[in-house]
């Protein structure tokens, strides 16, 4: 799979991203981790959603954990049972 270039655009404002994706397995989530292509100030957050929308866990993303561009790891507060079949948003 070829890699995606990175676009930056001349907008200041924040956003919050998030992917969706179905738990197959009984779990928990403690931790969300994601692709970042430029070094940001330290003190975002990560956060855990059901589909509809509601906030299950934040957590706060600390700069400097690794390279940039490379992975990062946000740490929720605490962790959430996850079930199978059902739906979840992971945020930063």
């Amino acid at each position: 799979v070829p890699a995606a270039a990175a676009q930056e655009s001349a907008d200041t404002a924040p956003v919050e991203l998030g992917v969706k994706f179905t738990v197959d397995t009984a779990g928990t989530v403690d931790q969300i981790k994601f692709l970042r292509q430029s070094a940001i100030p330290s003190g975002y957050t990560a956060g855990l959603w059901t589909a509809d929308g509601t906030l299950l866990a934040r957590g706060v993303v600390i700069e400097g954990q690794g390279p940039t561009p490379g992975w990062q790891t946000g740490f929720l507060d605490a962790a959430v049972p996850v079930s199978p079949g059902r739906t979840y948003v992971a945020s930063y």
